[in-house]
């Protein structure tokens, strides 16, 4: 089960994408949201990069372009 959205900016756009089904930890439902930035080139991408971290998104490791954030999408029952 995958579900993606694209954004656009100039030069290029990020893809979000749901690969799995929300979790229950900690009396909460979240789920994980992985970013994507595709670019033209490094400028665009460094722009890409911004707009993700400004809304919170966190870098995912070794990879560059690919960044994560949990939601909480429902408190405990």
């Amino acid at each position: 089960m995958e579900y993606t959205k694209k954004d656009d900016f100039v030069g290029g756009y990020i893809e979000y994408f749901i690969s799995k089904i929300p979790e229950y930890k900690n009396k909460k439902w979240t789920v994980k949201v992985y970013a994507k930035v595709v670019a033209s080139g490094y400028s665009t991408q460094k722009n890409g990069r911004q707009i993700l971290l400004k809304k919170g998104f966190t870098t995912n490791g070794n990879k560059e372009n690919e960044f994560y954030k949990y939601f909480t999408i429902l408190e405990d029952l």
